[in-house]
C-alpha cells in the first residue's frame, strides 16, 4: 500500500549533542514553560536545563521537541541556548499510528524535558491517552521540564481550547463575545496533569491578538465554579518552577507580559452575547524573577500589577478598563 502523499510523515531526526544518555538528579514534581510563540525565548530553554542541572553551567540534560509538521529547526535553537547534552526533534502526523506514537513515547522516556513546537493544538490533542502523552507526563512526574510554545503552550492547561471544530483565527475575541456559546468550539480536558495548572484554561499570542475577550468567553462557557486562565503575549514565557512559583523571560527588554485571569464558569446563556462578566487580573510584566513572581499554589503574585475588568458582548462596549494595563479607557 502507497503512503498517502499529504499525511505528515512521521521523522525521528538526528540528535544533536552527545550520543549518551545524561545522568540528572531530578527532583519532582517537574518545572513548566508557557511560551506565547512567535520566536525563541531562549531565556526560557536557559532556564530549563538549569531546572534540570542546578546551574552553575554544568552540562546535562536530554530534550525532545515534539512536534506535529516536518521541522528540525527547533534542536539548534535549543541547544545554543544552553549546555544541554543533546536535542533531539521527532515529528509525528495527526493521526500518528500506534507504533508510530510507541516509537516516539521510548525516545521521549529517557528525557529529561520535552517542548512542543507551534501549529494547531488539535494535532496534539489527537494523541490523547496514548503511550506518547503518558510518556510526556512521566517526565514531568519524576522532575523533568514540560514546555510549549503557541498551539504548544495551548495544550498545557488542565483544560484546553482544542480546535478541532474551529481554528484560532475563526475565533476571535469579536467572534466569541457575539456568539459566546458557538457549538463549534470544543474543550478537551485531562490531557495532562500538572498540578500548577489545575483548573486553568490558557491563551497565546495574547495581546497581540487581542485575545483577553476570548479568554474570558472560554472561561466563561466551563461549568460553574472557579475557573483560572492564562495569557501569554509573543516572544514571553512564563517558567514555572517545581514549587509553583512563576517568572517571566523575554526575547526583547520591556516586552511582552504575563496575564493571570480569576473568574467563575457557567456564565454563557445560549442564544445570548456574552456579559457582563468581571475577572480578576494579574500581570506579570517585569523579568526580575527577584521582585516579581506568581505562586500557582495560592494564585497570589509578588511585585506584580492587579485589577478587575469587565466584559462584555453587548453595546455597551467590550472592556470596562484596557485588559492589557488596566487603565481607564
Amino acid at each position: 500500500m502507497s503512503q498517502d502523499p499529504e499525511r505528515t510523515p512521521f521523522v525521528i531526526y538526528p540528535r544533536l549533542g552527545s550520543p549518551h544518555d545524561s545522568r540528572c538528579p531530578l527532583r519532582a514534581p517537574g518545572g513548566l514553560i508557557l511560551s506565547g510563540g512567535a520566536g525563541h525565548v531562549l531565556g526560557a530553554y536557559a532556564w530549563m536545563q538549569q531546572q534540570l542541572v542546578g546551574g552553575g553551567g554544568i552540562p546535562g540534560g536530554d530534550i525532545v521537541v515534539l512536534r506535529a509538521t516536518p521541522d528540525d529547526s527547533y534542536s539548534s535553537e535549543v541547544m545554543k541556548a544552553a549546555p544541554f547534552n543533546s536535542v533531539q526533534t521527532i515529528c509525528l502526523p495527526e493521526d500518528a499510528t500506534a507504533a508510530e506514537l510507541e516509537a516516539a513515547a521510548q525516545v521521549v522516556a529517557k528525557a529529561e524535558g520535552v517542548f512542543f513546537s507551534g501549529g494547531q493544538q488539535s494535532r496534539y490533542v489527537a494523541w490523547k491517552g496514548s503511550s506518547l502523552i503518558q510518556a510526556v507526563q512521566s517526565v514531568y512526574n519524576r522532575g523533568g521540564v514540560v514546555g510549549g510554545t503557541s498551539a504548544g503552550l495551548a495544550i498545557l492547561g488542565e483544560r484546553i481550547f482544542d480546535g478541532k471544530f474551529a481554528t484560532s483565527d475563526e475565533v476571535t475575541t469579536s467572534a466569541l463575545l457575539r456568539d459566546p456559546s458557538n457549538p463549534h468550539v470544543t474543550i478537551t480536558e485531562d490531557l495532562f496533569e500538572f498540578g500548577a495548572l489545575d483548573d486553568v484554561i490558557t491563551d497565546t499570542h495574547f495581546h497581540e491578538r487581542d485575545r483577553f475577550g476570548r479568554l474570558v468567553t472560554l472561561m466563561a462557557r466551563q461549568p460553574g465554579g472557579r475557573i483560572l486562565g492564562i495569557g501569554v503575549d509573543e516572544q514571553t514565557a512564563l517558567c514555572i518552577d517545581r514549587n509553583g512559583t512563576g517568572h517571566l523571560e523575554r526575547i526583547r527588554t520591556g516586552e511582552g507580559a504575563a496575564y493571570l485571569l480569576r473568574g467563575q464558569g457557567g456564565q454563557v446563556k445560549p442564544g445570548e452575547p456574552l456579559g457582563p462578566v468581571t475577572v480578576h487580573v494579574t500581570r506579570i510584566d517585569s523579568i526580575d524573577k527577584t521582585l516579581s513572581w506568581f505562586d500557582f499554589r495560592t494564585w497570589q503574585g509578588q511585585g506584580c500589577v492587579e485589577y478587575d475588568v469587565t466584559v462584555s458582548g453587548d453595546d455597551s462596549g467590550i472592556y470596562s478598563v484596557d485588559p492589557y494595563s488596566g487603565a481607564a479607557n
